[in-house]
């Protein structure tokens, strides 16, 4: 700290022996090297509350990058998570939407045909052995069904 010699000790003693005198020389010097204690103290004490404020700093530092990353682990999540929703929801409304117009043709399809003769079904020879329905008949026959039913 201070870059002071043998020498230069000896000579600062000499002094004060001279200008305290051998009665309060003694008395000066307890209370010099006090106030130097208490120096040396404080500035220990300082040193250590800055280092663990240091330490704590970085330890927020450290605790606030990991709160961020966790931010955008969730942001990121949610997004991921929104997705599927939204398209199931679409997909809804794309459903919902094909099953009125299924409905409104449904409608119009029963209004328009009339009631399929069965005896002229078994006489077409392509159901003569009543094996095979062609998928538009039994639609129709389907569709009248449910007319009937709901009257």
């Amino acid at each position: 700290m201070f870059d002071i010699g043998f020498w230069e000790l000896c000579l600062i003693a000499v002094m004060g022996l001279l200008v305290l005198g051998p009665e309060r020389l003694p008395v000066a010097v307890k209370t010099i090297t006090g106030w130097i204690r208490k120096i040396k103290t404080i500035s220990r004490n300082m040193t250590q509350e800055i280092e663990k404020e240091l330490d704590l700093s970085d330890f927020r530092k450290e605790l606030d990058e990991k709160n961020e990353t966790i931010k955008q682990q969730a942001k990121l999540l949610s997004d991921q998570l929104g997705q599927p929703v939204e398209s199931l929801t679409s997909l809804k409304s794309e459903l919902e939407d094909s099953i009125a117009s299924l409905d409104k043709n449904r409608l119009v399809d029963t209004s328009m045909v009339s009631k399929p003769d069965p005896s002229e079904a078994l006489d077409s020879p392509a159901i003569s052995n009543n094996s095979v329905v062609s998928d538009r008949h039994q639609t129709l026959v389907d569709l009248d069904s449910a007319g009937e039913s709901k009257s």
